[in-house]
C-alpha cells in the first residue's frame, strides 16, 4: 500500500514543472512528471493503477494535452476502467478553450498562474480515494 498519493505533471515548460513540484511537495503528495501528452499516454499505460490525479498542460509539442486525454480516455474504455481525474493546465482562460477541454474528457481547468488554493481544492476533488 502507497503511503503518499501521486499526481502525474504532464508540463513542458521547465519553471512551471518547478512550480508544479515544489507546490506538491508542500502539500506532500507523490508526483510523476511528463514532458509532453505522449509521454504521460505511456506512463498512464503503464503504470496508471499508481497514479491518483493527472495534472495536465493544454498546449505542448508532440502531443498536447487534448489529444493525449482522448487517448486516455480511449485506452481506459478499452481496459474497462474507471476514467481516473484529469484537471487542464493552461494559460489561456478562454471559454471555448475550457469547452473544448472538458469535451474531449478532462474533468477540470486551472488557469496559469497557480492560485494555490485553487488547484488545491482541485486535486482533492478528482484524486482517487
Amino acid at each position: 500500500v502507497r503511503e503518499k498519493k501521486r499526481i502525474l505533471i504532464v508540463e513542458d515548460n521547465t519553471i512551471n514543472k518547478k512550480i508544479l513540484k515544489r507546490y506538491l511537495d508542500v502539500l506532500g503528495y507523490d508526483y510523476l512528471v511528463a514532458g509532453n501528452g505522449l509521454v504521460a499516454l505511456n506512463m498512464y499505460k503503464e503504470k496508471g493503477d499508481k497514479i491518483d490525479v493527472v495534472l495536465m498542460d493544454v498546449e505542448m509539442p508532440v502531443m498536447g494535452g487534448l489529444e493525449s486525454t482522448i487517448k486516455i480516455r480511449e485506452w481506459e474504455k478499452e481496459k474497462g476502467i474507471n476514467g481516473i481525474g484529469i484537471v487542464a493546465l493552461s494559460g489561456n482562460a478562454r471559454e471555448e478553450q475550457i469547452k473544448s477541454a472538458k469535451e474531449v474528457g478532462m474533468n477540470d481547468y486551472v488557469t496559469k498562474p497557480y492560485e494555490r488554493g485553487l488547484l488545491k481544492a482541485k486535486i482533492l476533488q478528482w484524486i482517487k480515494n
